[in-house]
């Protein structure tokens, strides 16, 4: 069994050191959910899904990049909103980062995500070709 390896990025708003942004395990990168949150922690773009769901992959970005993948190594993708109308603005977004990649997406209507004004939550898995990668 492949050691676990941890990271968190600097400047990724982390409220407990309870968990790790990105924990990768042999060949699989596992990324935490992540909200749309300044370093402080307060919401950035309160009401704006477009803001919101940019700022969420530009954090989940620092992560990938720091474990040394990209959003083309993604292979599922779960998110969280909490409004119906932030779907399509999701997918307009999503189809931004991703462009050519077309990793599995589950997209999930909750009460709530863990800040309050957030409107949505993104986590990621990534799958990179080899344990030495």
């Amino acid at each position: 069994m492949s050691a676990k390896r941890f990271y968190d990025p600097p400047g990724v708003f982390a409220p407990v050191n309870i968990y790790s942004h990105g924990v990768r395990s042999g060949n699989t990168l596992t990324v935490a959910g992540q909200a749309p949150l300044a370093e402080n922690g307060s919401v950035v773009g309160p009401g704006d899904p477009l803001v919101q769901c940019r700022r969420a992959f530009s954090e989940l970005q620092k992560t990938l990049e720091a474990a040394g993948a990209t959003f083309a190594d993604v292979v599922y993708v779960r998110a969280y909103v909490t409004q119906k109308r932030v779907l399509p603005v999701l997918r307009e977004v999503s189809r931004e980062i991703f462009r050519s990649n077309r990793p599995a997406f589950t997209s999930l209507i909750v009460p709530s995500v863990r800040a309050q004004g957030a409107l949505v939550e993104i986590e990621l898995t990534v799958v990179f070709d080899s344990e030495n990668t």
